[in-house]
């Protein structure tokens, strides 16, 4: 594998059974209640909640029972339901931070997404199956970031976040009942670039890579 490659955007994408608005609505107002904090965030277990701010400029905060730890980055498009993205250095340098775009489409295929939290499989794009340092199974050795790919920096890697609280319908990310619009479910893209910025980017990929993989599953359990 050459250097290019190991920098490559990585391309992480889950179904869930529900509309696009909704998927939006829970990925990012409902963030710190499905992302894991345990175990990917900056403070681990004593993290108790990240949010997700809904505008342009917004940051994503972590918190523990003192008060915000600190920022995993600062939104940069909003664009509602079909795209928020932001930067993204938790527990790291920011002038190393990466990129992440999460889309959400309506999707054309209607087979296999039932109600119980879409396919509950992560697909991919790259290099998806490196098993790497990640940490993102919970092990808790991790990278020692914390975002999604280990431990220590919070984001993906490692710990969690948090996130803003909004009540929810009393079903799954997806399982409204089967109502309009939710028969196809909605396609989740998510797109994490810039790796050629971190010292260790190429590391610090292949942990994010299977360390999305956990996190995309937790929102696609999600029972709010």
């Amino acid at each position: 594998m050459s250097i290019e490659q190991g920098l490559e955007a990585l391309v992480k994408s889950v179904v869930v059974p529900t509309t696009p608005e909704r998927a939006f609505r829970l990925f990012t107002a409902e963030f710190g209640r499905w992302w894991p904090l345990a175990t990917h965030s900056v403070r681990g277990e004593e993290a108790t909640d990240v949010r997700l701010e809904g505008a342009v400029g917004g940051q994503i905060v972590e918190y523990d029972a003192s008060g915000p730890v600190g920022s995993w980055g600062t939104v940069s498009d909003w664009d509602p339901p079909h795209t928020v993205s932001f930067s993204w250095h938790p527990g790291s340098d920011p002038k190393q931070a990466g990129h992440v775009t999460v889309r959400f489409t309506a999707n054309s295929t209607d087979g296999g997404n039932g109600e119980g939290g879409g396919t509950g499989a992560v697909s991919a794009s790259g290099e998806s199956n490196a098993s790497g340092e990640s940490n993102a199974s919970g092990s808790g050795s991790g990278s020692g970031e914390g975002g999604a790919s280990g431990s220590g920096e919070g984001g993906a890697s490692g710990s969690g976040e948090g996130g803003a609280s909004e009540n929810g319908d009393g079903s799954s990310v997806g399982g409204d009942g089967g109502s309009d619009g939710d028969r196809g479910g909605t396609l989740v893209e998510l797109t994490h670039s810039g790796w050629e910025r971190r010292t260790d980017g190429v590391r610090a990929r292949v942990n994010y890579d299977s360390g999305w993989d956990f996190v995309l599953r937790q929102f696609v359990q999600f029972r709010p």
